[in-house]
């Protein structure tokens, strides 16, 4: 997690708060990503299909844990206990359950980096070098169940096309409340910044 915050941190400072220094638009925005109750609505198919793809050593332990629904106990107010079962997510106060969650996570954010960076590639072959002399390529980064990238603007209104489109498959909800996308980090809006050096169309974009 420490390594995942550092990185985030030299991120916004690469691509954001420095480039506002000098007098210029940031290159890209910081995209943190809230989803919404993932260990409660991760798909248990899903976990199935990614444990007998990759680790199927672990298959006859995951079967037994997630083949079935689970049962979930909770107290009433009058101090009553009760059951309902749980068809989806991964079982509380299972050891598993947060590496589960990652591993189906893992299986959304790859594909959109795979095309992150095709878009990226396809930049740096018209010349457009990006900030990085890559084409401006994302680097998608997440601890369980909080994922963040440093995105280069044209890419962001893509991005969130394609974690929608990919993630309720998956049991992966965005949560818009609670998902930012970091513009700034000197009080004042970029965009005007941005519309100048980027244009229109990606300001009105982001």
């Amino acid at each position: 997690m420490d390594f995942v915050i550092k990185a985030s941190q030299l991120a916004v400072e690469k691509y954001i708060t420095k480039p506002q220094q000098s007098g210029r638009a940031p290159s890209r925005c910081y995209i943190s990503l809230d989803l919404k109750n993932m260990f409660n609505e991760i798909s248990r198919d899903k976990i199935l299909q990614v444990i007998q793809a990759k680790f199927p050593e672990m298959l006859p332990l995951v079967s037994l844990l997630y083949s079935d629904p689970g049962t979930v106990f909770f107290r009433m107010a009058d101090g009553t206990w009760n059951t309902q079962s749980m068809a989806e997510g991964v079982n509380q106060g299972c050891p598993l359950s947060s590496i589960l969650a990652a591993l189906v996570l893992h299986e959304v954010l790859a594909p959109i980096d795979a095309k992150l960076k095709i878009r990226a590639a396809n930049r740096r072959q018209q010349q457009n070098t990006g900030d990085d002399d890559a084409g401006g390529e994302t680097h998608p980064m997440a601890y369980i169940d909080d994922a963040g990238a440093a995105v280069p603007h044209e890419d962001v209104e893509f991005f969130f096309d394609e974690f929608t489109k990919l993630g309720p498959q998956f049991g992966c909800h965005l949560n818009t409340v609670k998902t930012r996308i970091m513009t700034s980090t000197n009080g004042s809006s970029a965009l005007p910044a941005i519309e100048r050096e980027y244009g229109t169309l990606i300001a009105d974009s982001l």
